[in-house]
């Protein structure tokens, strides 16, 4: 028989990723900031190489750059803050229909604790 020690050993559970969510206005907005930063970086190095025929309008162009990179920033804090502002809304709602239905369990089912279309059961009357 072989030694135990040269047996291969099964691999260890591996959990799994959590699930992240696509945030596909996020991202977006991500990738412009990102662009209007390696713009303003372009210009920056140019002004400073003193390469260019018209400084004045690399400036006015840096300038206007600057200030769609701080629209662009303050659109993506506000995307940010929604979802988080949702996702609040959400539980707290799902909170207060736990709440009524601990209050009256006798109640009409007409808050769903779960996701999708009822049951036919529940539509049907008496």
């Amino acid at each position: 028989m072989e030694n135990s020690e040269s047996l291969p050993q099964p691999p260890e559970q591996v959990q799994p990723p959590e699930k992240v969510k696509s945030l596909p206005a996020q991202e977006e907005a991500q990738k412009t900031i990102a662009m209007l930063n390696s713009d303003l970086t372009n210009i920056q190095l140019k002004l400073d190489s003193n390469l260019s025929p018209n400084p004045g309008l690399l400036l006015q162009l840096k300038k206007r750059k600057t200030l769609e990179l701080q629209r662009a920033e303050h659109h993506l804090k506000s995307l940010k803050s929604n979802v988080a502002r949702q996702a609040k809304f959400r539980e707290e709602r799902k909170r207060k229909i736990k709440e009524l239905q601990d209050l009256h369990p006798e109640g009409p089912k007409i808050f769903k604790s779960r996701p999708g279309q009822p049951r036919i059961e529940e539509n049907q009357p008496g």
